[in-house]
């Protein structure tokens, strides 16, 4: 078993060589955790038709994950119904963050099982670069404990969504170059945490999920240059090499990455298992879920050998 192209910048445009992590010995699982992060694309109970409800009902109990964060999410109440009467009570723990309910961007959401904690939340809705707003909705941290057979364990994920930039074909180029100063701000203040984060605490377990708004299948040169900011964090991207599209448009906006001390715990890495339809992007999101797996537990039997 080979867990391909898990590098600081997707494989997809890097040229360097690229690490491989292989599972060199018969595998004891402990503990699994599975997060899934999908952009429900301007969600909410009382938009939302019954068959768009029960589909995502069906993607959850599908994959059965522990912690799932979701991006564009209108109001906090949608969570507790969506909770309570389509998944069975099983996400009690509910976190929504929502920079500013009248600036007309949907907000940030987190639900975790019971045995998921929330020990810490943490917003940068007021982090500012050079007196303006970093962040277009949030950058939150949100820090779970759950227990192991060894212990308590503490997973720090964060959930993203960032800015969206026009097109190369948009006629209001003085627009677009707005935007992407808005997106410039958002990776450099997401670096400094980061990197914050990661010299606290070198074996930090720190998941970033979410919807980074560029195409990473085809990244411009404006996206390898915030890429390659990103990787001076630390952070580890976490997809296979055939990563595939996670918007109808063929792009993959979706994607994972991890602190160094949890590349050795993927499991199963940053995937997308589902497939587009029309009746998908109709009735559900225009956007895939991404769902990764971790092992937790530390045992003799498994370990990786790293080939640089």
């Amino acid at each position: 078993m080979q867990l391909q192209a898990i590098t600081p910048v997707p494989s997809h445009w890097t040229s360097a060589e690229k690490p491989a992590f292989t599972l060199s010995r018969d595998i004891l699982f402990g503990r699994q955790v599975r997060i899934m992060s999908w952009n429900l694309r301007n969600f909410s109970v009382e938009n939302s038709k019954p068959a768009r409800l029960k589909a995502i009902q069906r993607v959850v109990e599908t994959h059965k994950p522990d912690i799932l964060l979701f991006q564009e999410i209108n109001n906090e109440n949608s969570l507790y119904t969506l909770n309570k009467k389509y998944l069975n009570g099983e996400y009690p723990n509910i976190d929504y963050f929502d920079r500013d309910p009248k600036d007309g961007n949907p907000g940030l959401a987190y639900m975790a099982r019971k045995d998921f904690k929330v020990t810490e939340r943490i917003s940068h809705a007021e982090a500012m670069v050079h007196g303006r707003r970093a962040f277009t909705r949030d950058f939150p941290e949100v820090t779970y404990r759950f227990n192991t057979e060894s212990g308590p364990e503490n997973f720090k994920v964060i959930n993203v969504h960032a800015k969206s930039i026009k097109p190369p074909e948009h006629p209001d180029e003085k627009a677009r170059q707005r935007d992407m100063r808005k997106r410039q701000r958002e990776y450099t203040i997401a670096t400094q945490v980061l990197q914050k984060r990661l010299k606290k605490d070198p074996d930090a377990r720190i998941v970033l999920m979410g919807d980074l708004n560029m195409d990473l299948l085809a990244p411009t040169q404006h996206d390898k240059s915030l890429l390659k900011k990103l990787a001076e964090s630390g952070m580890i991207f976490a997809s296979p090499k055939d990563a595939t599209a996670t918007h109808v448009s063929g792009r993959r906006l979706d994607d994972c990455l991890v602190s160094p001390f949890l590349v050795k715990k993927i499991q199963k890495p940053a995937t997308t298992r589902e497939q587009f339809s029309k009746q998908w992007t109709d009735t559900v999101s225009d956007h895939l879920p991404v769902v990764i797996d971790f092992e937790t537990e530390q045992t003799e039997a498994r370990f990786f050998d790293y080939q640089a």
